[in-house]
C-alpha cells in the first residue's frame, strides 16, 4: 500500500520548519549530553498513563521481581525512553567514523556478516531495546539494507526519514510495497530490517510473550520461508559515557516455522532473551497487551 499523499494544513511549511529546527538543534547534542537532558526531562514528559502502563508490562512480564526491583525497571526505562528520541537527532547526523566511535563493540557481527558475504541475505529483527535507531544507521554504513517503517508526524517525517536514510539505507512505509521491497531485498542477498514488536495492525496471530498472550506479526515467518534468508535478532545497548554495545544473535529455527503460532512464539522469545539481559531499556510505555484473546479480560 503506497503512503496516502498529503494532505495541504495551514501553516503546514512554517510548522514543519519549526519542528525541524528543533530536532537541529538537538542533533548538536553528542549522545552523553542528550541522556543528560533526558534524564532531567524523563519525569516530566512521562505521564501518569504512561508510567501506569509501564508498571503494568513490567509486572506482567517479569513477575519474579520483587516490587522494589520492578520500581527500578520502571524508572529506568522512563528514562531510556526519553533518551531513545532525544539522543536520535545527533545519531542520525553523525558521519560512519563519527558514529562508530561511540560503539565500544559487537558482539556477533558474524551473524549478519556471513550470510550477507554468500549471497543468501539476512532479515535483522530488532526491538524496541536500547537504541534501536544506531542499529540501523550502522548497519546501512556497512551493508545495502532496506528497512520497513511507521511514518511519523507530518512535521517531521521528512527530517526522521533524511536521518535514518543518511548512510544509505532504503525506507519503505509499512504496507503492501514495503513488504514487497524487504522481499525483494532478502532475494537480491541484502540486509532487510524490521521491528517486529509492534501490534500489528492488520493479521497477527496470539502467541506468548514473557508468557502473555500477545498479537504476533507472522510477516518474518513467510519472509524467511520464502526467501530462505538468514534470521538475526539484534540491538545496541546503551553504555556509561555516550556509547553503546551491539549485539546481534542468530534467530532460532522456529522463525521460518510452517505454524505461524510456532514462528510467532519463537519470535517473542528471541525478543525476550534480549530484554531480560537489559529490561531496563525496554520500552516498556508501549500497550504490547491491548489487543486481547476473544474472552480475556483488558490489561489496561
Amino acid at each position: 500500500m503506497a503512503a496516502r499523499a498529503e494532505a495541504p494544513r495551514h501553516g503546514g511549511a512554517a510548522g514543519r520548519l519549526a519542528a525541524e529546527a528543533v530536532l537541529g538543534t538537538l542533533a548538536r547534542l553528542r549522545p552523553a549530553a542528550a541522556w543528560r537532558l533526558a534524564e532531567a526531562l524523563a519525569g516530566l514528559a512521562a505521564g501518569r498513563r504512561a508510567r501506569a502502563v509501564a508498571e503494568r508490562n513490567v509486572a506482567l512480564c517479569l513477575p519474579r521481581l520483587d516490587t522494589a526491583r520492578r520500581a527500578a525497571v520502571v524508572r529506568a526505562s522512563l528514562g531510556h525512553a526519553a533518551r531513545a528520541y532525544l539522543e536520535a537527532p545527533g545519531l542520525w547526523r553523525l558521519p560512519p567514523a563519527a558514529l562508530a566511535r561511540h560503539v565500544a563493540g559487537v558482539e556477533g557481527e558474524e551473524a549478519l556478516a556471513e550470510p550477507l558475504a554468500s549471497g543468501r541475505g539476512a532479515l535483522l529483527l530488532v526491538p524496541h531495546l536500547g537504541s534501536w535507531e544506531l542499529v540501523g544507521l550502522w548497519c546501512s554504513a556497512r551493508w545495502p539494507m532496506t528497512s520497513l517503517y511507521h511514518p511519523q508526524h507530518w512535521m517531521v517525517d521528512r527530517y526522521v526519514r533524511r536521518g535514518r536514510q543518511r548512510h544509505g539505507a532504503r525506507l519503505l512505509p509499512v504496507g503492501t510495497a514495503g513488504v514487497r521491497g524487504l522481499y525483494q531485498a532478502l532475494r537480491r542477498g541484502e540486509l532487510a530490517v524490521m521491528l517486529p514488536d509492534h501490534t500489528p495492525r492488520t493479521g497477527g496471530v496470539f502467541a506468548p510473550f514473557f508468557g502473555e498472550p500477545a498479537l504476533t506479526t507472522t510477516l518474518p515467518a513467510r519472509l524467511l520461508a520464502r526467501t530462505g534468508a538468514a534470521a538475526v535478532v539484534g540491538c545496541a545497548l546503551r553504555l556509561p559515557g555516550g556509547r553503546y554495545r551491539l549485539r546481534f544473535v542468530p534467530g532460532p529455527p522456529a522463525l521460518a516455522a510452517a505454524d505461524p503460532v510456532e514462528a510467532a512464539a519463537a519470535l517473542n522469545a528471541a525478543v525476550a532473551a534480549l530484554v531480560e539481559a537489559a529490561p531496563e531499556q525496554y520500552l516498556w510505555t508501549y500497550k504490547r497487551f491491548k489487543v486481547r484473546p476473544p474472552g480475556a479480560a483488558p490489561v489496561y
